[in-house]
């Protein structure tokens, strides 16, 4: 015969009040009432005891069942003492923290932010990572590390970067390709603020020069905003200058593009070895000075022109343009060698003057000229419109050229 469930739970409360007043007298409290509790106790066992070899298939003894549940509330207490001795978990119930939350009390855990760093639920008048009350529903962390950590991110970078500045380099992409580093720009640079989230840092500027595979002797300056005074080709105006504040006037003309990262010594160095010029012209033309060397002017009708200053008059003609580089000593060379013109008729036509000499003048109908100003009158009609134009030393002369006589 099976004893009923509800007789068992009274015995075993029986039992468990009895072990309670057996505690309190080993602590010196009262006990007069436990002989009867005792007595009640031993005859509920006692009854349950002789029905509990009719079946073999009925519950264990009453003691075995104490027994049990004593070890089981050991192991519970054991349990309880274990998880209060070891590390907080990682991961924090987020269902609490919105109890705590309503109540606008700050809880100094941390959580996810935005740009994939961590933020701590405190005051954001304090200063990184303090960033205000997150949304309720966001996962919380008990540190720094294990918000990090459980975003999937290095702490050794989303730590110090959710703190503010790591100090860190990182290549900058938005002016160029040069390096800057991760700290406050209002310090100058480097300091260039925080880079976006992917992009890779170097722990100094000379890694991250390598990283973008330049020279650190040009990387470096150009990261801190200093000039190397070294010299580079410019292309737009195809002469070379040089790496200085261009408020100093020619060669200086600031930092090239991030991409023209071949420097010189020196300035014969840049136009000898970079731009394949001569020396004597290009070093002249880099600084602004003039040469006073002839160059072929090309513009309207050929001539002979002087690189100097346009203002003097004629031959002058200033600077010529970038690829006309081919220089003469002498006016008459220029005539002679660059124009293979007479130089009794380049050499004037080039400096303004006028020949006096007789041509045959094509427009309307043919005639001869003289190359005086056309102010003075027939036959007086200035200088002819081409350079190569057969001149005569008198108007007989030129006649006969023109009727065949």
């Amino acid at each position: 015969m099976r004893i009923p469930f509800y007789l068992v739970a009274a015995a075993l409360l029986a039992a468990s009040k009895a072990e309670d007043n057996v505690s309190i007298k080993r602590l010196g409290a009262s006990t007069e009432s436990e002989p009867q509790h005792q007595e009640v106790n031993t005859i509920s066992i006692e009854a349950f005891s002789t029905n509990s070899h009719d079946d073999s298939n009925e519950d264990p003894p009453v003691d075995e069942q104490r027994s049990s549940r004593r070890s089981r509330l050991e192991r519970g207490s054991s349990r309880r003492s274990r998880i209060s001795n070891e590390d907080p978990p990682v991961q924090v119930e987020s269902r609490s923290e919105c109890v705590t939350d309503s109540t606008g009390t700050f809880t100094n855990l941390f959580y996810y932010s935005t740009g994939h760093k961590c933020a701590q639920d405190c005051d954001s008048a304090n200063g990184y990572p303090c960033m205000g009350k997150p949304e309720c529903w966001l996962e919380r962390f008990y540190t720094l590390a294990d918000c990090c950590g459980g975003g999937g991110r290095d702490p050794d970078v989303c730590v110090p970067d959710s703190m503010g500045f790591t100090n860190k380099f990182y290549i900058d992409y938005s002016t160029g390709l040069k390096c800057a580093q991760d700290c406050d720009s209002a310090n100058g640079l480097p300091c260039m603020g925080r880079p976006e989230v992917w992009k890779q840092r170097f722990n100094t500027l000379e890694e991250c020069c390598d990283g973008v595979r330049l020279d650190p002797d040009v990387c470096v300056p150009a990261a801190e905003g200093r000039f190397t005074n070294k010299f580079y080709i410019d292309y737009l105006h195809w002469q070379c200058a040089q790496d200085c504040d261009s408020a100093s006037g020619l060669p200086c003309m600031g930092k090239p593009e991030f991409w023209n990262s071949q420097r010189f010594n020196t300035l014969e160095e840049c136009c000898d070895r970079g731009l394949g010029s001569d020396p004597d012209v290009c070093v002249p033309y880099s600084e602004g000075r003039f040469t006073n060397k002839f160059y072929i002017d090309h513009s309207a009708v050929p001539k002979c022109a002087q690189d100097c200053d346009s203002a003097s008059g004629l031959p002058c003609m200033g600077r010529p343009e970038v690829w006309n580089n081919e220089r003469f000593n002498t006016l008459e060379e220029c005539c002679d060698r660059g124009l293979g013109s007479d130089p009794d008729v380049c050499v004037p036509y080039s400096e303004g003057r006028f020949t006096n000499k007789f041509y045959i003048d094509h427009s309307a109908v043919p005639k001869c000229a003289q190359d005086c100003d056309s102010a003075s009158g027939l036959p007086c009609m200035g200088r002819s419109a081409f350079l190569w134009t057969v001149y005569f030393d008198t108007a007989e002369d030129c006649a006969g050229w023109l009727f065949g006589s």
